[in-house]
């Protein structure tokens, strides 16, 4: 019997894509590694202008009580 993995990236990439709210993704060393629509439209980045960027392009000082990474304020 043949099984299909139904969470692919391709799959979870179109709907993190077509969700209202701004989403983005960072590594461990605070560098964008996904961004959507809707953070195109909130930032005025581009996903190509945004991801492999540091987060400090955001110009938030705090993101929910974590602290940034080092070099990255």
């Amino acid at each position: 019997m043949k099984t299909h993995q139904l969470w692919n990236v391709h799959f979870l990439n179109q709907i993190i894509d077509t969700m209202a709210e701004g989403l983005f993704t960072l590594d461990d060393q605070g560098i964008i590694t996904s961004w959507n629509q809707a953070m195109e439209k909130i930032s005025g980045f581009s996903a190509p202008e945004a991801v492999g960027r540091g987060c400090d392009i955001l110009k938030c000082s705090r993101c929910y009580g974590k602290q940034c990474p080092p070099g990255k304020r």
